[in-house]
């Protein structure tokens, strides 16, 4: 399953996408030791910001789109490039082992974001 690292904070609904990117991911673990014995792996892909047609409206919002730059080691949006691979591996026997992961694909946002701002951005973006 695909669940969201990060929610959007201060949106009205905010505590229903949280909850349901908590039942996702808590469903991979649970499955995964029902399923496992089977040979089944269940796991959960949980990406950052991803740049896509979808997210183009807040991306074309300068203070969101610098907020997310700003505060990714990497300085920048991810792709859906960025998560073809974490994908083949976990589809492949390269994952084979892997089962009840939450795999986090965000260019380390989360591990930094509790730091903020602009040390972690590039100098094209300060």
């Amino acid at each position: 399953s695909v669940g969201a690292r990060i929610g959007c904070p201060g949106v009205m609904q905010a505590w229903f996408e949280r909850a349901v990117t908590a039942w996702r991911r808590r469903c991979a673990r649970v499955l995964s030791a029902e399923l496992g014995a089977d040979g089944i792996t269940v796991n959960c892909l949980a990406p950052g910001y991803i740049s896509t047609d979808l997210t183009s409206t807040v991306q074309a919002d300068a203070a969101f789109d610098f907020a997310v730059r700003d505060r990714n080691p990497e300085g920048r949006w991810g792709t859906a490039a960025d998560l073809v691979g974490p994908v083949l591996m976990l589809a492949t026997d390269a994952g084979a082992y892997v089962n009840g992961a939450i795999l986090v694909v965000d260019g380390g946002f989360t591990e930094t974001f509790h730091i903020g701002g602009a040390r972690h951005a590039p100098a094209a973006a300060r």
